[in-house]
């Protein structure tokens, strides 16, 4: 399958920065005396970050939900008739928080 020289190249430099950044890291630590396995280092802070974003990214499926729940209470006669397509769309919300 071909892929442009373009992405091959970002692709090269993405991986030479991401570990640029854990070198940098790893030396970091061992700089104010913290004794670490590397690779486990860098799995803790990987795992960490993705819970972050996880958690970040639930916050704003929160957030729409709420939106919609407060734009709701503020027009509920003009948005009467989509209440099924509501509760659809606060669902999706919620199921894209927990699986991006």
């Amino acid at each position: 399958m071909y892929e442009s020289p373009i992405h091959l190249i970002y692709d090269d430099i993405k991986l030479q920065l991401d570990k640029n950044v854990e070198d940098y890291v790893y030396s970091a630590v061992q700089n104010v005396g913290v004794n670490v396995d590397r690779e486990e280092l860098i799995r803790a802070l990987k795992y960490d970050r993705e819970q972050y974003s996880s958690g970040y990214r639930n916050g704003q499926a929160e957030v729409l939900v709420s939106l919609i729940e407060q734009i709701l209470e503020v027009y509920p006669e003009e948005i009467k008739y989509t209440d099924g397509i509501i509760d659809m769309i606060k669902e999706r919300i919620r199921n894209i928080g927990t699986t991006l």
